[in-house]
């Protein structure tokens, strides 16, 4: 049975049970995952993940059931399941209404059949020309380790309200973790790409990228601590974004009081060179679609305009509590492909940084004492209500006199992000990646706490 079908008579069967409302969400996904370890395959393997979530509404209390099966008999359980868990809930007062149809933007570079198509003996040939690539241009390679995934999914929605959607998509992406040694010293180094269609999809940059990385990352030293300029790279800006500040501009949190954010609409929360928006439109973005995990229309959503907090983001739920209308934001958290088992929630679509003029030569140019950071670790443990975080820059390189200097000894940068956005931030620079969801340039901080 299709995705779509399936939502359809999902709803139907609950309408016939005499529910007030009922919300069918499928999905179907086909992921083909090349595996690589110690410098050579270790798997390659294709797997199918698909199931459908049921969530119905009875005098305002909400039950949600699942099956990961797409029978009618499994249906017809979910929908039962459901209607049984609702009748056992306390009423909801604030429920409203599950979303009713509008109409869907055109999104650019969703779908490739290119990607679709891709069987998996050519993708073993990508992940071994990134295992040649990443040996070719440094000879301490001493191990690597990564993979290659082509994925291609369909969506569909139904509701009581009218809402009928199907969508697909598809997906690429490619990274490499190197490690070079020379004697007892080790240096790693990891890049990757992901893009939405084949042709825009670059597997030997990014293992060229990760190699070097390695090689320069040997020799490191131990450095003095203290207030110093940090630039970020793209993949250590959208670590602090998606884990720190993707919570604190929900339109929950901000109800609830959770985040640093809540009560400043229309407060300066940041440097005039920031301006950070929200687009599930975004063409060929990671997490863009014509529609949200609830039904509704992605759209485009400033969030800080130059330094100005401008909106949260919400799903139709806390939309409805708060009297605004969903900003395309409900999603379904949980691991690629059983986005089915859950009920919707408030998250991020694309999260993009506007770009500036400046590249990494030219921010890098005017620090004579400074850190580079490539990557962090342990942003993951900070705590979104108040933005306090400390984490380990991993692979780090000292700056002197403008120039990048040598690799430095795990150093750690602690503070809090909504202090940093506001007080500390330096340049915004132009070369803007694509790290999964977020889409941001380099960023650099001054007068920033770096311990060692």
């Amino acid at each position: 049975m299709r995705v779509l079908d399936a939502c359809k008579k999902a709803v139907k069967y609950a309408e016939q049970l005499g529910v007030d409302e009922c919300e069918a969400f499928a999905s179907y996904y086909k992921v083909t995952n090349i595996e690589i370890e110690k410098m050579h395959i270790k798997s390659a393997y294709t797997r199918s993940i698909g199931g459908i979530g049921v969530r119905v509404v009875k005098d305002r209390k909400v039950g949600f059931s699942y099956t990961n099966t797409v029978h009618m008999r499994n249906i017809k359980k979910a929908v039962e399941d459901a209607l049984s868990i609702a009748n056992t809930r306390k009423p909801d007062e604030r429920w409203r209404n599950l979303p009713s149809p509008e109409r869907y933007p055109v999104v650019r570079k969703l779908y490739d059949k290119g990607v679709k198509s891709l069987e998996s003996d050519r993708l073993v040939e990508m992940a071994l020309e990134m295992i040649d690539t990443a040996k070719d241009v440094n000879k301490k390679v001493a191990s690597m380790s990564g993979s290659v995934v082509a994925g291609y999914s369909v969506k569909a929605i139904v509701n009581s309200q009218g809402i009928e959607c199907i969508d697909r998509g598809t997906v690429i992406g490619g990274g490499l973790y190197v490690i070079s040694r020379d004697g007892g010293d080790v240096g790693v180094g990891y890049d990757f790409d992901v893009k939405r269609t084949l042709r825009e999809f670059d597997h030997i940059e990014p293992s060229k990228s990760a190699s070097e990385i390695s090689m320069k990352h040997l020799g490191k030293r131990k450095i003095e601590g203290g207030k110093m300029t940090i630039v970020l790279h793209p993949f250590a800006v959208a670590d602090l974004l998606s884990n720190i500040f993707a919570p604190e501009i929900q339109g929950d949190r901000a109800y609830k009081k959770q985040t640093p954010y809540a009560d400043r609409i229309g407060e300066k929360v940041a440097s005039g060179k920031l301006t950070i928006i929200d687009d599930g439109t975004y063409s060929g973005g990671y997490a863009s679609a014509k529609f949200d995990a609830e039904g509704v229309p992605t759209k485009r959503t400033v969030i800080i305009s130059r330094g100005r907090l401008m909106n949260f983001i919400y799903n139709s739920y806390w939309a409805n509590v708060v009297g605004k209308e969903s900003t395309g934001n409900a999603v379904r958290k949980t691991a690629l492909g059983n986005d089915y088992s859950v009920e919707p929630t408030v998250g991020i679509s694309n999260l993009i940084v506007k770009p500036s003029k400046y590249s990494l030569d030219e921010m890098i140019s005017d620090i004579k004492n400074g850190l580079y950071c490539i990557t962090l670790l342990g942003s993951h443990t900070a705590n979104p209500e108040t933005g306090t975080f400390s984490v380990v820059a991993y692979v780090a390189f000292k700056i002197e006199n403008g120039e990048i200097a040598y690799p430095v000894k795990q150093a750690m940068i602690a503070g809090k992000l909504p202090e940093l956005l506001l007080k500390n931030v330096d340049v915004v620079g132009s070369e803007v990646r694509m790290v999964y969801n977020v889409i941001t340039p380099h960023i650099s901080f001054r007068n920033v706490t770096v311990s060692c």
